[in-house]
């Protein structure tokens, strides 16, 4: 077996090709060994990340770099015996929602761009755990908006995860790298400036970006994001604190939705299948991943959506609690908009 028929998410690469390991998925709690016949790959593999490293000394410690045909985002970590190289594997091209295994009720009611429920400016925020798939939902959403509706996206991304770059349809895209995590308000300040329909912000880490991202979305934007966090309430209550005003947040914020990845145990299931977690009625959809045609595979994973959406006629109550900081009041909003969304109905 050599490296890249490996099937992992994360490769933990030291200075010795036999201590290296991998995990299959991010969440996954077992480290796997790597084969002998691996090791003189992960030599090769080892000097490439720490030429790259060492040429980018005093920068970010994270970087991204293409090979074997393989896109890998890569934190190097000073540890007490050396640096570990930590490559997280990302897909090289985009896919579309539902390839990611979204229910098609909720993927059709984000692409809508009709003025009466379609959204064409404000807030639409993609919240989960680390490794839930924020950043490819959210590149996915915005590809298949610009091949439906056409327009201009600007993305602001630290690094640059997906190559989004070009045509796409009616529309175009085109990406910026930002060097650190304060360089994402200058940034949308400068996107702001290059005639946008469309903003993507890889990640809101800090007050500034928060701030800008909602200005952006108050001004007449189309604005997605990324957040971290445990579930959808305490992700909007912590979008709230780094932008500083509730209010400002309620008047911007379109829709909200966590992400929850696992492991498909059954092997199998459709997309936008209604699920069960604990007796109560999740929705759901298997996500169709593909590795190197020939190579690899990722194991197949169920994605859980819970949606928050702002709209339909109960949209001034749901602004109301938001401006009040209420957040553990939109619970019954977001059980009622699922049951909605389970039985074919749209919010």
């Amino acid at each position: 077996m050599s490296l890249v028929e490996v099937v992992f998410s994360d490769l933990f690469v030291t200075d010795d090709p036999a201590s290296c390991w991998y995990k299959v998925t991010p969440d996954s709690l077992e480290a796997h060994g790597l084969p002998q016949s691996c090791h003189e790959e992960l030599a090769r593999l080892r000097a490439l990340l720490t030429g790259r490293s060492d040429r980018d000394k005093g920068d970010s410690p994270d970087f991204k770099v293409d090979w074997q045909e393989t896109r890998l985002r890569v934190e190097r970590m000073d540890t007490s015996e050396g640096a570990i190289y930590v490559c997280r594997r990302y897909g090289v091209t985009p896919r579309h929602l539902a390839d990611l295994g979204f229910p098609p009720m909720i993927a059709q009611r984000l692409l809508a761009t009709d003025d009466k429920t379609g959204f064409r400016e404000g807030l639409v925020a993609f919240l989960g755990r680390t490794g839930s798939g924020k950043s490819t939902a959210a590149a996915a959403y915005i590809i298949e908006r610009l091949e439906q509706s056409g327009g201009v996206c600007w993305t602001a991304e630290n690094p640059i995860e997906l190559a989004l770059q070009g045509r796409h349809g009616k529309g175009v895209c085109y990406q910026l790298e930002v060097a650190d995590d304060h360089g994402f308000g200058e940034a949308i300040r400068h996107i702001l400036r290059a005639s946008p329909n469309l903003i993507l912000i890889g990640e809101i880490r800090d007050k500034t970006a928060a701030q800008e991202a909602i200005h952006a979305a108050l001004t007449g934007h189309l604005v997605v994001t990324t957040l971290h966090a445990n579930d959808l309430l305490t992700g909007l209550a912590r979008l709230a604190r780094l932008a500083g005003d509730p209010v400002l947040l309620a008047d911007a914020l379109r829709a909200a939705m966590h992400l929850r990845l696992s492991n498909n145990i059954n092997g199998n299931g459709l997309p936008g299948q209604i699920g069960t977690q604990h007796g109560v009625g999740t929705l759901q959809g298997v996500s169709t991943q593909h590795g190197i045609p020939g190579r690899n595979a990722p194991p197949q994973r169920v994605l859980t959506v819970e949606p928050l959406l702002i709209t339909g006629e109960n949209v001034d109550g749901l602004r109301s609690t938001l401006r009040g900081g209420e957040f553990h009041l939109l619970k019954s909003e977001v059980d009622r908009q699922r049951r909605l969304f389970m039985g074919g109905g749209l919010p």
